[in-house]
């Protein structure tokens, strides 16, 4: 009897927004800070610790953040010109760990928690922001790196989730990110590159991220891959959402 094949198929999602768009959405922040983004749930297995922690790294005075000249530190808003933004409900008491970590770091002052985001807020949060982390130990798709992906945001990702797209593929989609091991000096070492970035590399990597989201992850090319599975042999395959 032949063994049934197996197709894995993603999660689906809004297209991508557009350049016009997103331009509208960012312009109000030009003048603020920039921002690298957490959202979703506050809770252990997505290791938010290793995200402070990794924040605290770099700003730890024998650890610069940046490596280039004054002007272009200047043009890349300089190392105090960052935020880190953590919003999501929490659970199983990680919040009050996490302000409890930031204080003993003394990171207070640059970081941000906002509670649970939702509907067009949620939107807005995704499209103002210049960096989108998921430092998790473990996750089967993680739909909001999609969506960080769909608003033209960079996103840094553990290899504990299934994204080493984010690093290209030889079907010629750009890189939209970066695919790192778990854990604080990983993290801080991607957020560093990240960072160090101008505005207009980053918006390069966006470029690509909405490429991808649109190419592969909005609902008309789920819905394509599911027909083309159901056309097959429906003895021998089987669904995997």
């Amino acid at each position: 009897q032949p063994k049934p094949r197996m197709e894995v198929i993603p999660d689906g999602g809004e297209r991508a927004l557009g350049s016009g768009q997103l331009a509208v959405v960012r312009e109000a922040g030009t003048s603020g800070p920039r921002t690298v983004l957490y959202l979703g749930r506050l809770h252990p297995l997505k290791g938010l610790e290793l995200l402070v922690e990794a924040w605290g790294i770099l700003r730890q005075p024998s650890r610069p953040l940046y490596g280039r000249t004054a002007k272009e530190q200047k043009d890349n808003h300089g190392g105090d010109g960052w935020r880190l933004v953590i919003a999501g409900p929490d659970e199983e008491g990680t919040l009050a760990a996490l302000k409890r970590q930031a204080q003993e770091l003394k990171l207070t002052n640059t970081i941000c928690f906002l509670g649970p985001i939702y509907g067009a807020e949620k939107e807005r949060l995704l499209c103002g922001a210049d960096l989108f982390v998921l430092p998790s130990r473990s996750e089967n798709f993680g739909l909001v790196v999609a969506e960080a992906l769909a608003a033209g945001v960079p996103v840094i990702a553990t290899r504990a989730t299934p994204w080493a797209e984010l690093l290209g593929d030889p079907t010629g989609a750009g890189r939209c990110g970066w695919w790192v091991d778990a854990g604080a000096e990983p993290l801080a070492s991607a957020l560093r590159e990240a960072m160090n970035l101008t505005d207009g590399e980053r918006q390069g990597m966006g470029r690509n991220g909405r490429q991808l989201v649109n190419t592969k992850y909005r609902w008309e090319a789920v819905a394509e891959r599911m027909v083309a599975c159901y056309r097959c042999d429906t003895s021998r395959c089987a669904v995997i959402e």
